[in-house]
C-alpha cells in the first residue's frame, strides 16, 4: 500500500515561513526605493534595534565571529554534502535537507534587506546634518577648505606619539572602541538622528587576506560586527573603526559612513582621533584637487607635517604591495557593482565625501 503524500514531509514549516518573510521583505525593499519615509521608518524602528541587538550579542566575544564562520564554512559545507549523500536513499529526507539550506539563505537575504538594503534609501546624510550639499564646487572653494584641513593636520601631527616615525595611537583595541563609542554618543547631542550604543570592533586575524582584497574593514550585518584590517597605520585603523561603527548605526552608504567617521573623530577628545579624522579628510580633498591641478596637489602634500607624510606614505606602501593581487582587482569590481546595486555611483561616489566636507566647512 503506497504511503499518502504529505507536503509537510518534504517541506519544513519554517521554510515556508522564511519564503513568506522573503517575499514581504522584497516588496518592502522595492517600495523603499521610491518611499523615503518608509525607509526612514523601517531603519529607525526595525533595523536599528536589530543592529543594536546583534552588536550587543557579539560584543562579549573578543574575536570576530564572522571570521570564525568563514573558517568553518568549508568544513560545514563538506559535512552538509556528506549528510545529503548518506540520505541518498531517503528522498523526503534529502528534499527537506536541501530546502532547509534554501530556507537559511532566504532568511539571510530577508535579514539583509531589512538592516542593509532598505537603509540605503533613507534621507540623505546631508539633509540629516542640516547642510546643503553643493553639486558644483569651485576650485577656490575646494582649495580653501583643503587649506583649513591641512592647517589642522599640521597642528595635530606634532602632538601625536610616534614609533619609527609612524603615528602610534597608544590605545588598546578595547580602549579605542570605548573612545569612539563615546564620541558617537557625544555627537548625538548635536545630531540625534541615530541610535548610539557601546560597540566593540573586531581585529581580523587574517588581515593579510583582507589587504589582498583591498578591504580595510567590513560590517557583517548577520553578526553585527565591525571587522577591521590590522595591517594599516593607526590613523587609518582608527578611521576604519569609526566608519564601520557608522554602518552599525544605520549609515549604510559608504561615502556617508566615511564623512560620519570624520565628523565623529573630529569631535573626539582624543588628539590622535582628531588627527586621524583630519588626515583622512585631507586625503579625500587633496585627491579631488589632483584631478584638476596636479602641481597644486604636490604643493599641498609638500606642506604637510613630516609625521603626517610618513603616515600617508606607509599607508600607500601597504596598498601598493597588495594591489597586484587578483583578489584586489576582483573585489574592486565586486565592490563597485555592490555600491551601484544599492543606488550609489560606485567607487567614484567617494567624491561625495568632498562635497559634504565643503558644505560642512562652509556652514561652520
Amino acid at each position: 500500500m503506497s504511503q499518502k503524500f504529505r507536503l509537510k514531509d518534504y517541506v519544513p514549516t519554517w521554510v515556508v515561513v522564511s519564503a513568506v518573510l522573503f517575499g514581504v521583505c522584497t516588496v518592502l525593499t522595492l517600495i523603499s526605493r521610491v518611499s523615503v519615509p518608509l525607509a526612514d521608518f523601517i531603519n529607525s524602528f526595525v533595523a536599528t534595534p536589530l543592529r543594536a541587538f546583534f552588536a550587543a550579542l557579539t560584543y562579549i566575544l573578543p574575536f570576530s565571529l564572522f571570521e570564525l564562520i568563514l573558517i568553518l564554512l568549508l568544513p560545514a559545507l563538506a559535512l552538509l554534502i556528506f549528510i545529503l549523500v548518506k540520505r541518498a536513499g531517503d528522498l523526503a529526507s534529502m528534499i527537506r535537507g536541501a530546502l532547509s539550506v534554501v530556507g537559511v539563505i532566504l532568511i539571510l537575504i530577508s535579514w539583509y534587506d531589512i538592516v542593509m538594503a532598505i537603509p540605503y534609501n533613507v534621507t540623505p546624510l546631508a539633509d540629516r546634518l542640516g547642510i546643503e550639499e553643493k553639486k558644483d564646487i569651485s576650485k577656490d572653494e575646494l582649495y580653501s577648505v583643503t587649506l583649513e584641513v591641512l592647517e589642522r593636520v599640521n597642528e595635530l601631527s606634532p602632538l601625536v606619539d610616534r614609533e619609527d616615525g609612524i603615528g602610534d595611537i597608544g590605545l588598546t583595541d578595547h580602549e579605542l572602541s570605548v573612545q569612539i563609542s563615546r564620541a558617537y554618543e557625544d555627537l548625538r547631542d548635536h545630531y540625534p538622528f541615530y541610535f548610539s550604543f557601546a560597540s566593540r570592533h573586531k581585529p581580523i586575524f587574517f588581515s593579510g587576506i583582507m589587504t589582498d582584497m583591498g578591504i580595510t574593514g567590513i560590517y557583517t550585518y548577520f553578526t553585527g560586527e565591525a571587522n577591521v584590517n590590522t595591517l594599516y597605520p593607526d590613523y587609518d585603523y582608527a578611521f576604519t573603526v569609526a566608519h564601520e561603527f557608522a554602518h552599525q548605526r544605520g549609515i549604510n552608504r559608504e561615502n556617508e559612513a566615511n564623512f560620519m567617521a570624520f565628523l565623529v573623530l573630529s569631535h573626539s577628545e582624543s588628539t590622535f582621533l582628531q588627527y586621524s579624522a583630519y588626515l583622512n579628510l585631507f586625503q579625500y580633498l587633496a585627491s579631488a584637487i589632483y584631478s584638476t591641478d596636479k602641481e597644486l596637489y604636490r604643493e599641498l602634500y609638500a606642506s604637510l607635517d613630516e609625521g603626517a607624510i610618513s603616515d600617508v606614505r606607509r599607508s600607500n606602501e601597504i596598498t601598493r604591495e597588495h594591489m597586484d593581487s587578483p583578489l584586489y582587482k576582483l573585489m574592486n569590481s565586486v565592490n563597485d557593482a555592490y555600491l551601484k546595486s544599492n543606488g550609489t555611483e560606485g567607487v567614484v561616489s567617494y567624491g561625495y565625501v568632498v562635497r559634504l566636507a565643503v558644505a560642512y566647512f562652509n556652514k561652520n
